[in-house]
């Protein structure tokens, strides 16, 4: 009884620290974007600039933000595998956002009961990495639900957020690159 107590007060402190997670979360965002630099001139602070946008744009649950585009002018002035890389870890530390959201949304929802959630289960455990890389690596805008499905299975953070990154560098490196070509091309005509 002792050894289920503890893990039921474990799980409380979890679930607990994930909605704390959230709310400070959002309380950044919120700052970030109503106090903080104006998002254009974010581009005059380089790589780190277009990392704190990526995260910014990343961070937002199931809504479009503008991220693409500073990748895309990025790209042209700036090393396409830096702008890139940079990115991917802004954009990819921002899913944490969707995935602690589904970790929250566990507690207040029991998505353990059912088909659905053991079919899921069963598909993240054998295919989570490569998968996540996969989604992450293509333009997709129903990532967010990825994350949020990856929370509420418990599927293991560091995972999921180095699948996120690896996935999202990928994908914006070969963005930076076409956006770089594309500018090169245009300067020769």
């Amino acid at each position: 009884m002792l050894l289920d107590e503890r893990v039921a007060v474990l799980k409380k402190a979890r679930k607990t620290a994930a909605f704390a997670a959230i709310l400070i979360l959002v309380g950044l965002v919120v700052a970030l974007i109503h106090w903080g630099p104006d998002i254009r001139t974010l581009a005059h602070f380089g790589y780190p600039g277009v990392a704190i946008l990526m995260f910014l744009s990343s961070s937002t649950v199931l809504f479009p933000a503008p991220g693409f585009a500073a990748v895309l002018a990025a790209g042209t002035v700036c090393n396409p595998v830096a702008i890139g890389i940079a990115a991917g870890l802004g954009a990819g530390t921002g899913e944490i956002s969707g995935y602690l959201l589904g970790m929250s949304g566990n507690a207040m929802l029991s998505l353990k009961e059912g088909k659905r959630w053991q079919r899921a289960h069963r598909w993240l455990e054998r295919y989570g990495l490569l998968a996540i890389v996969l989604l992450a690596s293509i333009p997709n805008p129903f990532f967010d639900a990825i994350g949020l499905v990856a929370g509420s299975l418990n599927y293991p953070l560091r995972s999921f957020w180095f699948a996120a990154v690896l996935g999202n560098c990928l994908k914006y490196v070969t963005l930076a690159y076409f956006s770089n070509n594309i500018a090169a091309w245009w300067l020769l005509q």
